[in-house]
């Protein structure tokens, strides 16, 4: 009965309460000529009845209109899921090595440079003497160089795995360079400025090693990079069953792998390590207000990254062969793949977007401590 009633129009509910008023009305009137003792008049208990009908019926239309006015805006607004351009990176050394992470190089080494202690310990302190044996061939023949010299040296070893001791390596050499001017027994500036320098060179010293560490973290990561695509409902209503659907057309990518050179060879070992057939769809729901910005973080699918990952070791074999492709990848955004988004809305209603998934590599100029840099970008366009 009550459904029937929540799905009837507005004008129809107002009509079912004047005749629910009509109704109750009359019934208190045959109510008052009941032998009921009462210490009040017909006159006071009209009004009293008058005032709780009035009351139930301004409750009753407020609350309609109120949810008349909610069911209106959510279903003339429907919730819109989108994908945000995104972009991530490949790093790779000499050696052919290359991790893919949606984190710049440098973020990382600082983040590990801010939150690992360093290990200098007195048997690990070679790299200090070779460092400032270093510093004083440079400085050999010049006005620093009888001051450094003069530099206690036992004392400047000790002095570095003290301030090193349980610190991290922002702690560290702030705390180094502060306290330089208590190993400078020979009170020249000229030995504290050369100090500093052998402080420069151990804490790039130390950073290239915590790159490797870094570098070699992510490679463990396995096929399964963690890069994300962030997603917005743009739309009004709250977005429930989402489901995320990664597609590949052989037209779309095959055009970037012909374009870069791709042999047979190439083709076969793509398809023995890679199917670009089976995706899961990725679901979850997408709630305004929920996490404050009313977004999510979808998973890259691992099929995309791998892609990606042959196209960057067939363009890199093609440099180091010094074989000249006409490919415009680094200039134009190419199609690669397409999403497809399906949602329904609170009250069941289904909706559905794709959009066309738009590819570019560019190649960054200079090295991050022996790495070079790639930039992957992803354009959605909606088809």
């Amino acid at each position: 009965m009550f459904s029937n009633i929540k799905d009837l129009g507005i004008w129809k509910r107002y009509v079912i309460i004047i005749l629910f008023t009509i109704v109750i009305s009359f019934s208190i009137n045959k109510i008052l000529f009941l032998p009921i003792v009462t210490m009040a008049d017909n006159n006071a208990w009209l009004q009293y009845w008058g005032n709780v009908i009035g009351a139930l019926v301004a409750g009753l239309v407020t609350l309609w209109g109120i949810e008349t006015t909610i069911k209106s805006t959510l279903m003339n607004v429907k919730p819109l899921i989108k994908p945000i351009n995104t972009e991530f990176y490949i790093y790779h050394n000499s050696e052919g090595n290359y991790v893919m992470t949606d984190k710049s190089f440098l973020h990382l080494i600082e983040e590990y440079y801010r939150n690992i202690e360093i290990e200098i310990d007195e048997y690990k302190m070679l790299i200090v003497d070779v460092l400032y044996e270093k510093v004083v061939n440079e400085r050999e023949n010049n006005r620093w160089q009888k001051d450094i010299e003069n530099v206690d040296f036992e004392n400047f070893r000790s002095e570095i795995t003290k301030v090193h001791k349980y610190q991290n390596g922002e702690n560290a050499f702030s705390n180094l360079d502060r306290d330089a001017d208590k190993l400078d027994d020979t009170g020249y500036s000229y030995n504290g400025k050369a100090i500093k320098e052998i402080f420069h060179d151990i804490r790039e010293t130390c950073i290239e090693r915590i790159a490797d560490r870094v570098f070699f973290e992510e490679k463990m990561r396995g096929i399964y990079p963690n890069i994300v695509v962030p997603v917005y409902n743009v739309g009004a209503g709250n977005a429930v069953d989402v489901s995320f659907n990664w597609t590949f057309k052989e037209n779309c990518y095959k055009k970037i792998l012909d374009k870069i050179g791709f042999n047979d060879k190439d083709y076969e070992r793509l398809n023995r390590g890679l199917s670009l057939t089976n995706i899961n769809p990725f679901s979850t729901d997408i709630l305004l207000n929920m996490n404050g910005e009313n977004k999510m973080h979808l998973p890259l699918a691992y099929q995309l990254a791998n892609l990606v990952k042959h196209i960057f070791v067939k363009k890199l074999d093609n440099r180091n062969a010094n074989v000249v492709i006409n490919d415009d990848l680094s200039v134009n955004y190419s199609r690669i793949a397409d999403l497809h988004i399906e949602c329904k809305d609170v009250y069941g209603d289904p909706s559905e977007n794709s959009y066309k998934v738009l590819f570019k590599m560019i190649d960054d100029i200079g090295e991050e401590y022996g790495y070079k840099k790639t930039h992957i970008n992803l354009k959605f366009e909606e088809c």
